[in-house]
C-alpha cells in the first residue's frame, strides 16, 4: 500500500496554495468522490498496473483534447474581460488613474501592487490581475457600469449568485494552466464552452 501512497505524497509536496484549494473546496459526496478519483489518477500515472474499475470509468470521462480547447477559451475570456473592464472604467472615471483607485477594490490593488513589485515593475499594475479578481471588480461596479447585461448568466439571486461562474471558471483554470493536473472532466469542458459562448459576443 505504501508504494501507492508515495505518488500522492510527492504530488502534494509540490502543490501550491491554490492547488490545494482545488481539493479543499470540493463539497458533498460528489466532491469527495472527485477528490478520490483525482488521487487515484495520480497513482495511475506513476503505476499503470494500478487500474481499479471505478478509476477506469473516471478516466474514460476525462477529455484531453477538450482541455486544450478549454485553456484557449479561458485565455480569450480573460483577455476580453480585461480589455472590456479597463476601457469601461476609464470612460466612467475621467481623471488619470482615478479608474484604478475608485473602480478597483483596495484588496485587488494591493495584490497587484505586490506582484508588480516582485516583478520589478516589468508591466503595469493592472496587468497583474488574477481571473478571480474580476468577481470583486464586477461587484464593485455592478450598478454604475450596468454590468449585469454583460456578465449575469442567470436571472436568479443577487450579484453574488450571478457571478458564481467566475469562481468555478477560476478553479478550472487552475487545472487547464497547470499541465501536471490535466486533463479536465468532460462536464468542465462543457462549462467553459458555455461561459465563452455567453460572454464573448457581449464584450467583444
Amino acid at each position: 500500500m505504501s508504494k501507492y501512497t508515495l505518488p500522492i505524497i510527492e504530488a502534494f509536496k509540490n502543490y501550491k496554495k491554490e492547488d490545494i484549494s482545488i481539493f479543499r473546496d470540493q463539497t458533498a459526496l460528489k466532491g469527495v468522490r472527485r477528490n478520490i478519483n483525482r488521487m487515484l489518477t495520480i497513482i495511475f500515472r506513476k503505476y499503470e498496473e494500478f487500474h481499479p474499475t471505478k478509476l477506469k470509468k473516471y478516466l474514460a470521462e476525462l477529455d484531453e483534447e477538450g482541455t486544450k480547447e478549454a485553456k484557449n477559451l479561458i485565455d480569450e475570456i480573460e483577455k476580453k474581460m480585461f480589455n472590456f473592464i479597463t476601457i469601461k472604467l476609464k470612460e466612467h472615471y475621467k481623471k488619470d488613474k482615478e479608474w484604478w483607485y475608485e473602480g478597483i477594490p483596495e484588496s485587488v490593488r494591493k495584490g497587484c501592487a505586490e506582484r508588480h513589485e516582485l516583478d520589478k515593475g516589468l508591466k503595469e499594475p493592472e496587468q497583474y490581475l488574477y481571473l478571480i479578481d474580476y468577481s470583486s471588480i464586477f461587484k464593485k461596479n455592478w450598478k454604475d457600469l450596468n454590468l449585469e447585461q454583460y456578465f449575469a448568466l442567470t436571472k436568479e439571486g443577487g450579484v453574488d449568485k450571478k457571478l458564481e461562474w467566475i469562481s468555478k471558471l477560476n478553479k478550472i483554470r487552475q487545472i487547464t494552466h497547470h499541465a501536471s493536473k490535466w486533463p479536465l472532466e468532460e462536464n468542465d469542458v462543457k462549462f467553459v464552452r458555455e461561459i465563452h459562448r455567453n460572454i464573448i459576443d457581449k464584450i467583444d
